[in-house]
């Protein structure tokens, strides 16, 4: 009878342990999805601006597109480097195959930068690249957690009645 409580006492801790990580797996995916939402709302907070001058150069060696382009914001001029002010997003749109098509076509481009009215130096020249798989990992998250919380109650809950404990 003690090897079987044992057992069950070592089954229920393993238990625990894995739904704990499915809770943090979830609160991660949740919060992934918070991150890429405020920069999505930042991003389409940036004013557009046509550039003045813009140019794209493609690397043999990395896959990334180094672009190059100036504005005028406010009645000063800057110049940019970067399609997104977020790594992550930069790295994710210049991978993209049919922008990179778009900003190295032959015909004459006009090119809208978003400019930050904050800081109008920083600019991007994507923003819908913050969009990605959001709500699926809300989902993903949400139902991650949801199921934790609730097996770890479904393990842990008295097998008596609350009044028959006191």
């Amino acid at each position: 009878m003690k090897r079987q409580h044992k057992a069950l006492t070592f089954f229920k801790g393993l238990l625990a342990i894995l739904m704990l990580f499915w809770i943090v797996v979830g609160c991660v995916a949740v919060g992934t999805f918070w991150r890429v939402e405020l920069i999505s709302k930042e991003l389409y907070g940036f004013e557009p601006v046509v550039a003045e001058t813009f140019t794209v150069s493609e690397s043999g060696s990395k896959p990334q597109l180094d672009v190059r382009y100036s504005y005028e914001y406010a009645g000063e001029k800057y110049e940019g480097h970067e399609l997104c002010p977020y790594n992550e997003l930069t790295v994710k749109a210049s991978l993209d195959g049919a922008l990179r098509k778009w900003l190295t076509r032959p015909d004459e481009l006009k090119l809208m930068v978003f400019v930050d009215p904050k800081n109008p130096s920083r600019s991007s020249v994507v923003r819908g690249w913050a969009r990605g798989n959001r709500i699926e990992g809300l989902a993903y998250g949400t139902f991650l957690i949801t199921l934790g919380l609730g097996l770890l109650y479904l393990l842990f809950r008295p097998s008596r009645r609350v009044q028959d404990l006191f």
